[in-house]
């Protein structure tokens, strides 16, 4: 009876051992795949055709991409005097249009 006692126990600890590195090894494979997962996470990038900025009563379009220049060009009766660098200004009063008909066009703007 001790000596199966004795067995039972040495059993019962070779299973517990076996039960934590099998714990152990799950959760290593764990934690690799959450940090792949955030690894991944912080390479997106963010990519818009128009960025504007709120100075006030004017606003300025930045377009970054071609086809949201060619969408100025097409939808927008500008000014030379407008254009500041590469960024279209305009009166606060038409801006969200202008933005609104953008996004509805499929640009992405921020």
């Amino acid at each position: 009876m001790e000596t199966e006692r004795a067995n039972w126990g040495r059993m019962l600890s070779q299973s517990t051992a076996a039960d934590r590195a099998m714990a152990a090894t799950a959760a290593a494979a764990e934690a690799a795949a959450e940090a792949e997962a955030e690894t991944d996470a912080e390479h997106v990038e963010l990519v818009f055709d128009v960025r504007v900025e709120n100075h006030g009563s004017v606003f300025v379009f930045r377009p970054d991409t071609d086809g949201a220049k060619q969408w100025i060009r097409d939808n927008v009766a500008a000014e030379g005097w407008q254009w500041i660098g590469n960024g279209l200004a305009v009166d606060h009063g038409c801006a969200f249009a202008i933005a609104e008909r953008m996004m509805a066009d499929g640009l992405k703007v921020v």
